[in-house]
């Protein structure tokens, strides 16, 4: 039960831009108690009853494959690093994490990406995670893009979310 309910937690606040934080108490061995220490909201969330409804329609799915999970928490995790670059990379990672699974022998993680977005998204997102992509080189590879990629942040977020929810 507890998996399903972080699950849909992970689920719901990734769709209505909210990031929840738990906290994992041992009871005994096989147990464990759950609770929610903070939630940090980006820009503009729907109504609580909308999470509400949000959060009971994903809670009824099925679990999520590992590598999905991983992504889900990923996406969570964006909205509580005080670092733009910090967010920027766990958002394309989350990205690289949901397409892996599809990658081919001697396929590079851009044109894997690129082509698992296009497959359950669209075009233009697919050519938007590619200058992403660029951007995301730039900085780990040349240190260019210092403080300058919060909307890149963002957007990776979103197509990591995007994609997410595609899959499931």
């Amino acid at each position: 039960m507890r998996l399903i309910v972080c699950q849909g937690l992970l689920l719901a606040g990734a769709k209505n831009r909210y990031g929840v934080r738990l906290l994992e108490t041992k009871i005994t061995d096989d147990k464990s108690q759950f609770a929610v220490v903070s939630i940090a909201e980006l820009g503009v969330a729907q109504p609580a009853f909308d999470f509400t409804n949000q959060l009971t329609a994903f809670a009824g799915k099925p679990p999520l494959k590992r590598h999905q999970r991983v992504a889900a928490e990923l996406i969570n995790d964006v909205l509580f690093q005080p670092s733009i670059e910090t967010r920027f990379l766990l958002g394309i990672v989350a990205i690289e994490t949901l397409c892996a699974p599809s990658k081919q022998k001697k396929e590079g993680n851009s044109k894997c990406c690129q082509r698992v977005i296009q497959r359950y998204l669209n075009n233009t997102t697919a050519d938007s995670f590619a200058k992403l992509y660029t951007k995301r080189n730039d900085f780990a590879h040349e240190g260019f893009g210092k403080g300058v990629l919060d909307r890149e942040a963002s957007e990776a977020r979103q197509i990591a979310t995007e994609l997410l929810l595609a899959q499931i």
